[in-house]
């Protein structure tokens, strides 16, 4: 069902200001309808963007040793025909639903049928916008909203199997944000925002790759992978005159690399590896970032622990 929720989301603008706990859903409304909110910019668009903070991260930071050792990684090739699929956003959502219920556990599936259920799950029609992917969290009734923005409608990705592991992990943020949310993952731990999201999208690709969409779920994992690597040698050559939006591109590399480590456990063992995910994701998202990174230490996670081991996973897809 394509909902189109511009006169809602609209009138939420009311109620949402006032409330920091609303500070995604605000930003959101503000790049889909480029409002200009009286309300002081959320600590993510006064911080996050500054280049000491950039420095910070990238440099003296607790985590700089995964972004240099994706930056010295090389990009992987793949050399396979894909046929463009052509699927209708109905079709996409039914995919998306054999996907959690017969490849993730009771509770997800149950999660990701009650989003559907309540229309939470959202295709956003904008001439003005080139595809874009996002999930809010509306504080004040506890509900994620995912919203998909695309151009003319599947013109912007060159196959339409693309959406279906896009969808995916924006139903990951959901779910993260359903079991426990808090503002903090718009803040100081935005870092670590996207290692749910990332993981349930490496899974869902693994399963469609034994599907008739086989050659499709190859290429995205390879471009998936060396998108990763070009974003982290774009920041550990860090230009201020000439990437955009550094910090933000830093926490996929955090995310795809932490995620990682919980995929390859998944591929031998999945019970484990959504026993650590739930792990993970209850996390108190309020505690400091070093703390927090401690904990998923804690768990026996060591990022850059497999990335060879991924990397020969995808050469023998081929």
């Amino acid at each position: 069902m394509i909902i189109n929720y511009e006169e809602i989301l609209k009138k939420c603008r009311n109620i949402l200001k006032g409330d920091p706990n609303n500070a995604a859903a605000l930003a959101t409304l503000r790049f889909i309808y480029q409002i200009n909110f009286d309300d002081n910019l959320i600590w993510f668009e006064e911080h996050l963007q500054k280049e000491e903070y950039l420095l910070y991260i990238t440099r003296h930071s607790f985590l700089s040793h995964i972004l240099e050792n994706v930056s010295k990684r090389k990009e992987v090739t793949e050399d396979i025909e894909t046929k463009p699929n052509h699927l209708s956003l109905k079709k996409l959502l039914n995919l998306v639903h054999d996907f959690f219920k017969n490849a993730t556990t009771k509770e997800f599936y149950e999660m990701f049928m009650n989003m559907l259920k309540n229309n939470e799950i959202v295709l956003y029609k904008n001439k003005d916008y080139k595809f874009g992917a996002y999930t809010v969290f509306w504080a004040f009734n506890n509900t994620p909203i995912m919203i998909i923005i695309c151009n003319n409608f599947y013109k912007d990705l060159d196959d339409d199997y693309a959406y279906i592991p896009i969808i995916v992990h924006e139903i990951g943020h959901g779910i993260s944000d359903l079991i426990n949310y808090h503002i903090a993952f718009q803040q100081e731990n935005v870092i670590f925002d996207e290692i749910i999201s990332i993981f349930f999208e490496l899974i869902c690709n693994d399963y469609f790759y034994h599907t008739q969409y086989r050659s499709s779920a190859i290429t995205y994992a390879y471009r998936n992978y060396n998108d990763i690597i070009n974003k982290a040698q774009e920041i550990h050559n860090y230009n201020p005159n000439s990437l955009e939006d550094p910090a933000l591109k830093y926490r996929y590399i955090i995310g795809f690399n932490i995620a990682i480590e919980l995929y390859m456990i998944y591929l031998k063992d999945k019970d484990k590896s959504f026993y650590l995910l739930n792990e993970i994701i209850k996390i108190p998202k309020f505690l400091p970032p070093k703390e927090y990174y401690k904990r998923i230490l804690e768990l026996g996670i060591t990022p850059n622990n497999s990335l060879n081991e991924y990397e020969n996973v995808l050469k023998r897809m081929l």
